[in-house]
């Protein structure tokens, strides 16, 4: 302990030997057992997160946490998520957990599980719930939304503004149910208050005393800005709840997302040119993508017919498509992109979504190529990167050596071939950006898997479940279709 503090002015400690590592990774294993988890799930938890000691996880924001534990919870198989899944309980332990590892290391002092017993636990949780409350009775204010505002940012320090402007249901939520996010009900991080929120009928007395007071209050926020066209049908009603949810359809739609991930890209560079490996980093969920799984009818800006290759280049973690795809509906998970040099500017917040890319046969003939669990780039690159091992992990036979058999150089899929082309040593075919009308009138063939695909746990021996191709090849009149399925998700 003697080191401790100039260990803190240092920074992060890293233990010089095996001894001190195994030590702390040990302290916080018992730190997390005493959270309420039984040692497979502590162990198979701190692993998977990357987290060597409770110092480490005392430097993640309590997002990175929530982020970790989702993360966690999606990569349980199916059948095991009732015995393996971490609940809300589990997430504010774990949280307790950094807030104490990161009190004793502003001390200079290290974590020692001994300390961390039930009641310390207990006693953490209350403590922070204590100052979140000190912190509401302060009072906030979101401000108003302007053109351009940060939406996700925006709804989330609106809602906490919310919580205490007195309203017709209980004090602790004042107007905040007519803003909730009804996505996120199911969520297993939310607060209190948030489960409180979403407690409350939608319906009755209450709710049409409020429904007003709720308009008057947004309508404030929207003043003079683009919104207030968006919110004009509700005015005569007086219907704040409905205002809302199409301003919040507005800027989660899939037109906005595109709009941000321009912004991002355009801070570096005009055109992202990926010419060397690809690298996406941990899945995470966010609000404004979580509620964007919309059709292609309102989606992103795109040039009709743009013509470029899809690559085939394993370095590239995940498939990358870019200004020849349409995005057809997100995942609801983001990530970050980067090279394969720590020179390259990361791209943030990238979607994982379902995209598609028309490709023309020698015959004249068309089909709608669909791959979902992609990274979708769209006007920002000007070409498309394919990773042949995720197509392989929806047990479609791809055939990439240009050594090989000429006559099956190229995707096999039960139902087409897709044959390659050779410029140098880079393999690829060419396809287009589609249309809404190649969209509505050629036949869609999935490519890659629904499941979810996470290039660092994915075991490519292992394969894809049997039945991963039973939607593989969907018509657009079938009920199965990708537009219908799109238009299933629509926030009510």
């Amino acid at each position: 302990m003697a080191d401790a503090a100039g260990a803190e002015r240092a920074g992060p400690a890293e233990p010089n030997d095996g001894a001190n590592l195994a030590e702390a990774r040990h302290h916080l294993l018992l730190g997390i057992i005493t959270c309420g988890l039984p040692q497979p799930m502590a162990e198979r938890f701190i692993d998977e997160q990357g987290i060597a000691s409770a110092r480490e996880l005392s430097m993640l924001s309590d997002e990175e946490v929530e982020s970790a534990v989702k993360m966690y919870n999606h990569s349980i198989p199916t059948s095991r998520v009732r015995e393996l899944k971490l609940g809300i309980g589990h997430v504010k332990k774990i949280k307790a957990l950094k807030y104490h590892a990161a009190v004793l290391r502003m001390q200079g002092e290290e974590f020692v599980s001994d300390d961390w017993t039930r009641e310390a636990v207990t006693l953490t949780v209350a403590t922070m719930a204590a100052e979140v409350g000190e912190a509401d009775a302060k009072g906030f204010n979101a401000g108003p939304i302007k053109d351009g505002t940060d939406w996700p940012q925006w709804e989330s320090d609106y809602f906490v503004e919310l919580c205490g402007v007195k309203g017709t249901f209980t004090r602790a939520v004042g107007l905040a149910p007519f803003a909730r996010d009804d996505s996120r009900k199911d969520d297993v991080d939310l607060t209190e208050i948030e489960r409180e929120v979403f407690s409350i009928r939608l319906e009755g007395p209450e709710y049409d005393r409020g429904n007003p007071i709720f308009f008057r209050h947004f309508q404030n926020k929207v003043k003079g800005t683009s919104h207030e066209v968006i919110i004009a049908p509700f005015v005569s009603a007086q219907d704040g709840r409905n205002a809302f949810l199409a301003v919040r359809a507005h800027q989660n739609g899939v037109d906005q997302v595109h709009k941000r991930i321009a912004a991002v890209c355009t801070k570096s560079t005009k055109k992202v040119r990926i010419a060397a490996a690809v690298y996406s980093g941990p899945r995470r969920y966010a609000r404004e993508a979580k509620s964007a799984r919309l059709t292609y009818e309102r989606g992103p800006p795109y040039e009709s017919h743009y013509t470029a290759k899809c690559e085939l280049d394993t370095r590239a973690n995940t498939i990358c498509c870019g200004k020849n795809f349409r995005l057809l509906e997100t995942t609801g998970q983001l990530c970050q992109v980067s090279g394969f040099h720590s020179s390259m500017v990361a791209v943030n917040d990238v979607p994982v979504a379902t995209c598609a890319t028309l490709y023309t046969f020698e015959d004249g003939g068309k089909v709608i190529l669909v791959f979902h669990e992609a990274l979708y780039f769209g006007g920002t690159m000007d070409h498309s990167l394919i990773n042949p091992n995720q197509i392989r992990f929806n047990d479609i036979d791809v055939m990439d050596d240009p050594f090989g058999d000429p006559e099956a150089f190229g995707i096999q899929h039960e139902d087409c071939f897709i044959p390659f082309e050779l410029e140098g040593t880079t393999v690829y075919f060419d396809t287009k950006c589609p249309t809404d009308g190649d969209l509505e009138n050629y036949e869609h063939i999935v490519f890659t898997s629904s499941d979810p695909w996470d290039p660092r746990e994915v075991d490519l021996r292992r394969g894809s479940k049997p039945d991963a191709q039973q939607s593989a090849m969907l018509p657009h009149g079938d009920a199965r279709s990708m537009k219908q399925t799109a238009a299933a998700t629509l926030p009510a």
